[in-house]
């Protein structure tokens, strides 16, 4: 369901509807055969998008891939911006991407407990040739209540995470490189993470330091 006002404003709605047809044992009830027994009706995506010269502008809802998905690709709730330039056989991007990954809630207090992640990928296409330089930067001042990536066990349950890390400064950064012949294609990427983190264990925070490639 979008909305056009002009070429250079549009509204994108992404709804889903999930629903069980037929009948369902839920909630300790049996619903007739043929009728829904549970559904539910959310956004996927809902963003608004604006062209202002060589500039595309979105802020919403909407999805992104960072480093052809090594470093991010899911759906998120924040801005997304890309410079637009082209040359006679070249065509280049720099986008800024600000993501808000977790909401710690009204107040200075509780800003504190914001988890955000601030991204630029500028790439550079030239003939069948294409260049990317992901670059990811992720912080919270309090990640206590963070429902984050487990870098320990792999879990992504924030009752695993609750009260155990607190300041975050982790980054991410690396070059990919494709190129399109007619009959195959070739990949290749490189990616490094680093930054760190404090592990609070027994109330005494503990820093971490992250490094790898």
């Amino acid at each position: 369901m979008d909305f056009k006002f002009t070429d250079h404003l549009k509204i994108f709605n992404d709804i889903e509807w999930d629903a069980v047809a037929g009948s369902n044992l839920s909630g300790g009830r049996d619903t007739p055969v043929g009728t829904l027994d549970r559904d539910s009706l959310r956004w996927r995506i809902a963003y608004v998008e604006a062209d202002l010269g060589p500039t595309n502008h979105r802020v919403g809802l909407q999805s992104y891939a960072l480093g052809n998905g090594f470093i991010f690709d899911d759906r998120f709730a924040g801005y997304r911006g890309v410079y637009i330039g082209e040359g006679s056989d070249t065509k280049f991007r720099i986008p800024f991407v600000f993501i808000k990954n977790q909401e710690g809630g009204a107040g200075e207090f509780n800003m504190a407990k914001d988890f955000v992640y601030y991204a630029t990928m500028p790439n550079l296409e030239f003939g069948k040739a294409r260049i990317e330089i992901p670059i990811l930067y992720a912080y919270s001042k309090d990640a206590s209540d963070a429902d984050v990536f487990d870098w320990y066990t792999g879990a992504n349950t924030p009752t695993q995470l609750s009260g155990t890390y607190g300041d975050v400064h982790l980054w991410y950064a690396g070059i990919n490189g494709s190129m399109d012949f007619d009959m195959f294609s070739m990949y290749g990427a490189f990616m490094y993470n680093g930054g760190d983190f404090e592990n609070i264990v027994g109330g005494t925070a503990i820093k971490t330091d992250v490094g790898a490639w």
